[in-house]
């Protein structure tokens, strides 16, 4: 999820630098493969909870790396939503991008 992540940080500023608003939408799209390994992370460990309640504390700051993770990322896809209004003028906030656009 990490290195994930530090992709999708990575390639919203790449994609700001160089005015890529099809690089812009490929970070918007992992976006919801973070989404996805947070909801498999918290099923994980809410299972080993279950299991072994006394590393409940190392559960619980897994849980909050987990979330802060996925808080990056959220905001590497806000760079990479303004990157696409400003090469081309498309407000994507709020709506499913589903792919790159050919130009």
């Amino acid at each position: 999820m990490a290195g994930k992540v530090n992709s999708m940080v990575r390639r919203s500023l790449d994609s700001l630098v160089e005015a890529d608003s099809m690089l812009a939408r490929a970070v918007i799209l992992s976006d919801d493969e973070v989404d996805e390994m947070r909801d498999q992370i918290f099923a994980m460990v809410m299972g080993e909870v279950r299991r072994d309640n006394e590393r409940l504390e190392q559960w619980v700051q897994l849980l909050a790396a987990t979330r802060d993770l996925e808080r990056i990322a959220d905001l590497a896809t806000n760079i990479a939503q303004e990157v696409i209004y400003l090469v081309e003028g498309d407000v994507v906030r709020h709506q499913k991008v589903s792919s790159p656009k050919n130009e």
